[in-house]
């Protein structure tokens, strides 16, 4: 259930991504070159590891799982600099902070799914 639902998750933020792309363009710095690609091949990483998630059988699936918590690491700066630099990404400038602990329960939902 735990993997299922995460991989839905996940899914869904992916194609977000396509669907939305400006707030996700807005997690990368202005410095930051190609970042609506960036944003792209982000959001299609994210179908393809759920899809992985649920396709791939143990043990590999851990592997997969572990790919999942290192991207969610890789993107966790984004999250940092909307909340520090006050990206208006969310309704409120509140929302940016109380994402920041959200990444780690993530982070082990997708660890106990991958078991």
């Amino acid at each position: 259930m735990g993997r299922w639902s995460f991989a839905a998750f996940f899914t869904a933020a992916g194609v977000a991504h396509f669907l939305f792309p400006t707030p996700f363009v807005a997690h990368l710095p202005p410095v930051v070159p190609g970042r609506e690609p960036i944003v792209y091949a982000t959001g299609l990483a994210e179908i393809a590891l759920a899809a992985a998630l649920l396709i791939v059988r143990p043990p590999k699936r851990r592997v997969v799982a572990l790919l999942i918590a290192a991207y969610l690491v890789v993107v966790f700066p984004g999250n940092l600099y909307v909340a520090i630099a006050q990206v208006p990404v969310y309704p409120s400038p509140w929302m940016s902070w109380a994402r920041l602990p959200l990444q780690p329960l993530f982070i082990l939902w997708v660890l106990r799914a991958g078991r």
